[in-house]
C-alpha cells in the first residue's frame, strides 16, 4: 500500500506535483520486469502472477498520471490524479498479494526477462520443444529445417512413424525422419528439391511462412487479419511460392518485417524468433478449436 492520501498532502502545487511524481515512479517500478503468460490472460510482475486486467488498469492509470503531471493546472487536478493513481497502485498490490504461481525458468539462457520467454515456455509446457541440452535452449542460434518441421509435427499430435519422405538426405534413423515424412504427406513441405530436404540447413523466413501457412491449411484454420497488407521494400525478392504465405503470416501478426521496410525472405530466423511464430500459430489454432467445440457442445 502506498500510504498516500490526498488529505495528507500539503495543498501547494509544487508539493502535489512532487507527490504525483513519486507515485508515478512507484507505479513504473511495478510495471517493470513484465512477462505475459502463455495464454495471454496473466502477467508476471516480479515473478508473481497477476490478472492481465489488473496490470492494464495500473498501466492506464500510470499513463494518465504522466499526462496529468505535465498538464494539470489546478490543485483539484493534482489531487484527483494522486487519488486515482494511489488507488490503482493499492489495487494492484492487493492483486499481487494473492500469491499465484511463480514464473518457471527451464532454460538458463532464456530468463524471464527474455523477450521470447513466454513463447518458449509455452512450447516447452506443451511438449513441443526441447533445448539443445537440458538447460540450454540456444535462442540466438538459427533454427534448421529439421528442427522446424519436427516442431510442426509435434504440434499436429500425430504419431505416425511409418513411411518414407522420399528424400535422399533424410536417413530413416534420424530424430526428424518421421516428421519429414509426415510433412510430405500433409503437404506442409516439398523439400528443397525433388530429392532433397536439406535438414541441417537454416530455414529461411519465407520457408517458415510457407510451412506455417500450409500447416494452418492442413489444420483447417482460417486466419483473422490484425494488420494491413504491406508491400515490403524487397517484395520482389520473395519467391512466388511464398508470396501468399508471407502476406497471410504478416497480416495475421505472426511475422513482422523490419524497421527499414524490408522482409528479408532469404534471411534466417533464430530459435527464439521461430518459437514466437510457432507459439502464436498454435495458440490461434487451439483457441479457434476451443471456440468451435464450445458451440458444438
Amino acid at each position: 500500500y502506498t500510504g498516500f492520501s490526498v488529505r495528507d498532502v500539503d495543498p501547494s502545487k509544487s508539493t502535489l506535483k512532487a507527490a504525483l511524481a513519486q507515485l508515478i515512479d512507484e507505479a513504473e517500478e511495478l510495471l517493470d520486469n513484465v512477462a505475459i503468460s502463455s495464454n495471454g490472460a496473466e502477467i508476471a510482475v516480479n515473478r508473481q502472477w497477476v490478472e492481465q486486467r489488473d496490470y492494464q488498469a495500473l498501466e492506464q492509470a500510470w499513463t494518465a498520471a504522466q499526462k496529468d503531471y505535465r498538464n494539470a493546472e489546478t490543485f483539484t487536478d493534482y489531487q484527483q490524479a494522486i487519488s486515482d493513481l494511489a488507488q490503482a497502485i493499492e489495487d494492484f498490490r492487493e492483486a499481487m498479494s494473492y500469491g499465484l504461481q511463480p514464473v518457471s525458468v527451464h532454460f538458463s539462457d532464456v530468463p524471464a526477462s527474455h523477450w521470447a520467454f513466454e513463447h518458449i515456455e509455452y512450447l516447452y509446457s506443451q511438449g513441443l520443444v526441447t533445448g539443445k541440452t537440458t538447460t540450454l535452449f540456444a535462442p540466438d542460434e538459427p533454427i534448421t529445417r529439421a528442427e522446424f518441421i519436427t516442431i510442426l509435427y509435434r504440434m499436429s499430435r500425430e504419431n505416425s512413424t511409418t513411411g518414407s519422405s522420399g528424400f535422399s538426405d533424410v536417413a530413416a534413423n534420424t530424430y526428424y525422419s518421421a516428421a519429414v515424412a509426415w510433412g510430405v504427406r500433409a503437404g506442409v513441405t516439398n523439400g528443397t528439391s525433388a530429392t532433397t530436404f536439406s535438414p541441417d540447413a537454416p530455414i529461411t523466413r519465407e520457408e517458415i511462412c510457407a510451412m506455417l501457412y500450409r500447416y494452418a491449411n492442413y489444420q483447417g484454420h482460417n486466419f483473422s487479419y490484425t494488420q494491413a497488407a504491406q508491400a515490403f521494400t524487397d517484395q520482389n525478392d520473395i519467391s512466388t511460392y511464398a508470396l501468399s504465405a508471407v502476406d497471410t503470416m504478416h497480416r495475421s501478426g505472426i511475422i513482422d518485417g523490419y524497421i527499414n521496410g524490408s522482409f528479408l525472405p532469404q534471411g534466417y530466423a533464430n530459435r527464439a524468433e521461430a518459437a514466437k511464430m510457432l507459439a502464436l500459430l498454435q495458440q490461434m489454432i487451439t483457441s479457434t478449436t476451443a471456440v468451435t467445440a464450445s458451440y458444438a457442445a
